[in-house]
């Protein structure tokens, strides 16, 4: 049994250890949780903005290609 003291004369029980290890292991979880998403989510919004620029070079690829004068005059 492992015996945690606050003050003199004073001692948490066993089940008071086990419900502080638990609510710990959980905080733990919880914040491992909390960074994993933000993650996720820096990721998803790197993806999208990567998305949208590939979309923007294709519209402007398609609008050139439609106009061949426009392409005569960058050569």
């Amino acid at each position: 049994m492992v015996e945690v003291r606050t003050q003199p004369g004073w001692a948490f029980q066993a089940e008071e250890v086990a419900l502080i290890g638990e609510l710990t292991q959980r905080a733990a979880l919880a914040l491992d949780n909390a960074l994993l998403l933000s993650e996720a989510r820096n990721a998803q919004w790197q993806a999208e903005s990567a998305n949208r620029a590939k979309d923007e070079f294709l519209a402007m690829l398609g609008h050139e290609l439609r106009n061949p004068l426009a392409l005569q005059l960058i050569a």
